[in-house]
């Protein structure tokens, strides 16, 4: 289910179906273009993908992505019931799993957990750039 609480902000509750992951990277790609950054897609459907990978997988539904903007920058998050809160591991070489948290670290600006009384908000911050920033300015 999709609900666009406002022109700035828009929630999905995520199923716990295995078209659950794509349907909620299309909800983010789509928010992203209807408030004009299209160019943070790439970057934040994968930190979505990334926390509600983690969700399905270690969380408690119910499981609710929101996203929200003003404009310069993204603030999304990822929330379910699970009493259990996400620690960012060191990448091992042998592990298959452990690596969606650093790759949330490395794409997000900021992100952090926020307990519940009954589970908790795995959130993260991503910034547009500035136009013009990364063209080399004449001297």
């Amino acid at each position: 289910m999709v609900a666009e609480t406002c022109a700035r902000e828009a929630r999905f509750e995520v199923s716990g179906g295995p078209e659950a992951i794509g349907a909620a990277r299309r909800f983010a790609g789509r928010a992203l273009a209807r408030w004009g950054l299209a160019e943070l897609t790439d970057d934040v459907t994968l930190i979505v993908s990334e926390l509600v990978t983690n969700s399905l997988a270690y969380g408690k539904g119910p499981i609710t992505l929101t996203l929200r903007t003003d404009g310069r920058a993204v603030r999304g998050e990822v929330g379910d019931h699970g009493p259990a809160l996400p620690t960012l591991l060191p990448a091992d070489l042998f592990n298959e799993h452990g690596r969606g948290l650093i790759l949330v670290n490395a794409y997000a600006d900021d992100w952090g957990v926020e307990p519940w009384p009954h589970g908790k908000s795995v959130w993260f911050v991503r910034h547009a750039e500035p136009v013009g920033a990364l063209v080399p300015q004449p001297t």
